[in-house]
């Protein structure tokens, strides 16, 4: 669960570096962005980072099961 609030705040970035718009014109504001986002990419990355070197076989599994995947994805996006 924390990976995936972690790749979301990663997106924040990214889509604010790909649709930059002027600063009035933003539907949403984060106050002193981007202060907030980075404390929480700082925690929620320890946190990752903590709980892989604690239960090593349980991301060795997750690992697994993505590379496993990854084909079945690339299948299923390229039949759509």
């Amino acid at each position: 669960m924390a990976a995936n609030t972690f790749v979301t705040v990663i997106a924040l970035f990214i889509s604010r570096r790909k649709f930059r718009r002027p600063l009035d014109d933003s539907l949403y504001q984060m106050p002193l962005y981007p202060l907030p986002a980075l404390i929480f990419l700082g925690i929620t990355g320890w946190t990752l980072a903590y709980s892989a070197f604690s239960f090593p076989t349980q991301v060795a599994v997750f690992a697994a099961a993505l590379i496993a995947g990854w084909p079945l994805y690339r299948w299923a996006r390229h039949e759509a």
